[in-house]
């Protein structure tokens, strides 16, 4: 399955590890499938986590990054309403359409969801 982005998740101005997930909740798993690009396994995790930004928002990009736009968009309108738990900010990329940048919030997914499909 060919991805439409790849997702990378900083703390900081550092990329994280896997060696870096300490914690054993559902999200934290989830994140540990993102690094390993292993994008279905990681969704499942995170439908199992506790509401948040951070989940809504990784849930709308592997949904984009697997070409399912409609369903990321209904990911992407929990993003505003949802409670910030995690001290992460998440990046993309696409180096054959030229994309890179910082995913923060709903704009960035329409915006991304404009320039990939």
């Amino acid at each position: 399955m060919k991805l439409r982005l790849r997702i990378f998740l900083l703390r900081g101005d550092r990329k994280l590890s896997k060696s870096d997930i300490k914690e054993r909740d559902n999200f934290w798993i989830g994140v540990r499938y993102i690094l390993e690009f292993k994008y279905l396994e990681a969704s499942k995790w995170l439908l199992l986590s506790e509401d948040s930004k951070e989940k809504y928002l990784l849930l709308s990009l592997i949904n984009l990054a697997l070409g399912d736009r409609e369903r990321a968009m209904e990911y992407a309108e929990y993003i505003e309403s949802s409670p910030a738990l995690y001290d992460i900010s998440v990046k993309v990329d696409n180096p054959h359409l030229g994309i890179e940048k910082v995913v923060k919030d709903m704009n960035d997914i329409i915006h991304l969801a404009e320039l990939i499909f």
